[in-house]
């Protein structure tokens, strides 16, 4: 299993942060790499929440993820269904109030399909880990 996990510090506030990096749809505005993100269906109870299946396209097959946990405005939780070359992917957002704003989290574990290849995937999955919340982040403060 190969963990990685990213936190940022932003000015700011909680609800934001929170607010752009569950707002599916609007990834692309702040993660280029994005080029669409569809919900189908939406969330049961809150359309980005519980039960969303994202369908993200960006370079390659589209990505598949369902949210599988939900405790807005604080963290949430998805699964890979398919489109990627890894299993058992699970990524966790969370975000905390600060005294200058708030710190959000970004986890993602995963396995690799073919052995040896985490030695690639793990770099690359810090990186986008890192350059979602920076995005997130800079949106979230303008």
């Amino acid at each position: 299993m190969i963990v990685v996990e990213q936190s940022l510090n932003t000015s700011a506030t909680a609800q934001r942060m929170w607010d752009v990096l569950t707002d599916h749809e609007s990834m692309p505005r702040w993660f280029p790499a994005v080029k669409r993100v569809t919900l189908d269906p939406p969330g049961r109870e809150d359309r980005n929440g519980l039960g969303a299946i994202r369908h993200v396209k960006a370079v390659g097959p589209t990505i598949v993820e369902e949210v599988v946990e939900w405790d807005a405005p604080h963290h949430y939780a998805y699964v890979l269904l398919r489109g990627a070359p890894i299993r058992d992917h699970k990524g966790e957002v969370s975000v905390v109030e600060t005294p200058g704003g708030a710190r959000a989290t970004w986890r993602i574990r995963f396995r690799p399909l073919i052995p040896l290849t985490g030695l690639i995937l793990r770099p690359v999955m810090n990186r986008v880990a890192r350059d979602l919340l920076r995005g997130a982040a800079k949106l979230a403060e303008s």
